[in-house]
């Protein structure tokens, strides 16, 4: 079985990819501080086969699109989406968060432009509505 955890850029097939594109991500958060550190990473927004060709939806974070993934999201793990973060932070870029099923898991990402924002959230948006409902089917997300 592969690992659809740790599929390398090329080994996702075109026709699962929702969205692609660069996204800032807070990988760093000193709370005394209040300090946020941000990397840009290629992202990847896709529906993937796994076991039984039973799909799931995922985020892929790229440093390097020839190398495995910095990091891997599981979209069903994930309540919802808002358009601005919970906590003020300090940042050049358009912020959103992705909230975990455990309310202190929480993603920020950063975009260069609100219409880039507004992008992803439409994406992400759409797709927490249906893995909350427990509704996969094979069209098109």
């Amino acid at each position: 079985m592969i690992d659809y955890t740790s599929y390398k850029y090329l080994d996702i097939q075109k026709k699962w990819i929702i969205c692609e594109g660069y996204l800032h991500y807070r990988y760093d958060h000193i709370k005394l501080l209040n300090l946020s550190r941000f990397a840009n990473y290629y992202v990847v927004l896709a529906k993937t086969p796994i076991e039984d060709d039973t799909p799931i939806f995922v985020m892929y974070l790229y440093g390097n699109q020839k190398q495995k993934p910095f990091k891997f999201f599981q979209l069903d793990e994930y309540e919802r989406i808002s358009d601005q973060c919970s906590k003020p932070i300090e940042s050049k870029y358009v912020l959103f968060e992705l909230i975990g099923k455990d309310k202190s898991d929480i993603e920020v990402f950063g975009a260069n432009n609100s219409n880039e924002r507004d992008k992803w959230i439409k994406h992400i948006h759409q797709i927490l509505n249906r893995t909350n409902h427990n509704f996969i089917s094979n069209e098109p997300y």
